[in-house]
């Protein structure tokens, strides 16, 4: 609205239609929108976008976003789509790995095995849609909907975690304590968290069990991709 003030569009910068926001606003000096309070409230939500608001790429910017100048903020986002970039290319690589070793290997799991990871995967959809504020019928009403496919999920999770465990095993792959903390490294800058806090998660024995595990399987990903990469390029050479 042409009446507001400056501050009130600058906090709704990009929020997209449909969308919510809510923020608080100081009152300021011979200001008519703050009477009774010295600070108001407000919950907006956006139907439709009129024009767009262009927000100048300035040192101002890059200080919301705790940058000390434009050249910093740049250099952060383009050190985030790399990394982004990158994870993606290893993702899509893991899981074709994991396609052809579930194709290629052949596992014995006992039901026991199945259902116990099953329960797990249960009770971590649970747990998340509880903190969405899901009631307890929805919850039970989409994990009976999803019975056949988290049996499929849980019988292929425990086939590859049987499997990597086995080539660790072959390749007697054993995490140093700088693979590890590598690992809390880059766990803490996925997901913007203190290191300290991300270690918390593995004080446990199982905890750290679970940690070293990922390394070790971090390590046979890398194995299989470098060694595939070597027989492809010496195939390129022979055909050469």
């Amino acid at each position: 609205s042409k009446t507001n003030p400056k501050e009130m569009i600058d906090a709704l910068v990009g929020v997209k239609p449909g969308e919510n926001r809510t923020y608080k606003m100081e009152a300021k000096h011979n200001s008519p929108y703050f009477i009774d309070r010295a600070t108001k409230n407000y919950a907006v939500k956006v139907y439709k976008i009129v024009a767009p608001h262009k927000v100048p790429l300035d040192d101002d910017l890059a200080k919301k976003f705790n940058h000390n100048s434009t050249d910093d903020l740049k250099n952060f986002v383009k050190s985030v789509v790399e990394y982004e970039c990158s994870v993606k290319t290893r993702n899509n690589l893991e899981k074709q790995i994991i396609d052809t070793l579930l194709k290629e290997q052949k596992t014995e799991l006992t039901p026991q095995s199945i259902d116990k990871q099953k329960e797990l995967s249960k009770r971590d959809f649970s747990n998340e849609m509880v903190m969405l504020g899901w009631p307890i019928e929805k919850i039970n009403k989409k994990l009976s909907d999803m019975d056949s496919e988290l049996e499929k999920e849980s019988t292929n999770k425990c086939s590859l975690e049987l499997i990597i465990s086995q080539i660790i095993a072959e390749l007697k792959i054993v995490p140093t304590n700088r693979d590890v903390e590598s690992k809390i490294k880059e766990i803490s800058s996925r997901e913007m968290m203190p290191e300290n806090e991300i270690k918390k998660r593995f004080t446990t024995k199982q905890g750290l069990t679970y940690l070293n595990y990922i390394v070790s399987k971090d390590k046979v990903f890398d194995h299989i991709i470098t060694n595939a990469q070597f027989n492809k390029n010496k195939e390129s050479n022979e055909i050469n």
